[in-house]
């Protein structure tokens, strides 16, 4: 019998199948990660049908993986170890039950490493989102804009449109601005700028 059946390569596969998986969910990998992670479920699979090994272990293992994907989306550290705990239990039960020293080594190897694995894995989504932040919406904050049109709505409060880096943005802001003035974004709303005038330095 093949020895890509084997009860090791089959928890090899299905661990690297699920360290591909999160980072298909964290990173942006046009696919290639979740076509990796198929690749080597299927090959899980197939040593799991040819040796007629049991396959609910994995289905711990599986609900770690679905653990571990609403932590990275959700960027909160409620189900981490409860994962690795459901992932554990997956590894274990199928060393068990297939009943060789390899399988039981590779198993254990497996928990550390998802240990070792998860955090740079969270890390980068982390670094990721905040690069998007930076270049979104929610950038805009503190820069500094012109204003291209501007009218009265009453005494206090006016809206129209600025400049920022040579795109037109519609604004609300005091009632008092006038086209070629600087103005500094306070707030974002949708895609709509409240502007105020920079405070004169003293």
């Amino acid at each position: 019998m093949s020895a890509w059946s084997s009860p090791a390569v089959v928890f090899v596969a299905a661990t690297l199948a699920t360290i591909a998986i999160l980072i298909e969910v964290a990173l942006p990998t046009l696919g290639f990660a979740g076509l990796f992670a198929l690749s080597l479920s299927v090959l899980a699979a197939w040593g799991i049908d040819a040796r007629s090994l049991p396959a609910w272990p994995f289905v711990f293992v599986a609900l770690a993986v679905l653990l571990w994907a609403i932590e990275l989306v959700t960027r909160s550290n409620r189900w981490r170890w409860v994962a690795l705990a459901s992932f554990g239990v997956g590894a274990s039960s199928f060393a068990i039950v297939a009943g060789d020293l390899p399988t039981v080594i590779v198993a254990t190897l497996a928990c550390v490493v998802m240990v070792v694995t998860f955090t740079p894995i969270d890390s980068a989504m982390g670094r990721l989102l905040g690069r998007q932040a930076d270049t979104g919406m929610e950038s805009m904050p503190g820069r500094r804009a012109v204003v291209d049109r501007w009218e009265a709505i009453d005494t206090f409060t006016g809206h129209g449109v600025v400049i920022l880096a040579g795109t037109r943005w519609n604004a609300t802001g005091p009632a008092s601005l006038e086209p070629g003035v600087d103005v500094t974004i306070v707030e974002t709303s949708g895609l709509n700028l409240t502007v105020i005038e920079p405070e004169e330095p003293t």
